[in-house]
């Protein structure tokens, strides 16, 4: 990828209905079609989200107007890996602190499902 090209994303959850003394979780956001996983990359022709959730199976995004690609997926609760695949290279989310370790070298970024 071009160290030109900038690459953000967004990810928070947001609970259809949080429990008392719950707190938001990042790497998703909870939507009656399941959870959003969404990346700013402007300048990508291709974006993919991968993680435990689905296998490690690529699933692709859309992009909006504004650059943001995004894509709702049916996720059980839980807690999951996943990377970003943006223009067929990995990457973790890098507004998401919660990271593990990748058994490829690097991190993959950590999300938790309410």
């Amino acid at each position: 990828m071009d160290s030109d090209r900038k690459v953000q994303t967004k990810t928070t959850t947001r609970p259809r209905a949080q429990a008392s003394g719950g707190s938001a979780v990042r790497g998703t956001r909870a939507k009656r079609k399941g959870h959003k996983f969404s990346i700013h990359a402007p300048d990508a022709h291709a974006v993919s989200v991968a993680g435990s959730f689905n296998n490690w199976a690529l699933q692709a995004l859309k992009c909006n107007t504004k650059g943001v690609w995004s894509v709702s997926i049916a996720v059980p609760p839980g807690t999951y890996e996943y990377r970003f695949v943006v223009d067929s290279e990995w990457l973790e989310d890098p507004v998401n602190p919660e990271k593990a370790p990748s058994p490829f070298g690097g991190f993959n970024s950590v999300c938790t499902v309410p």
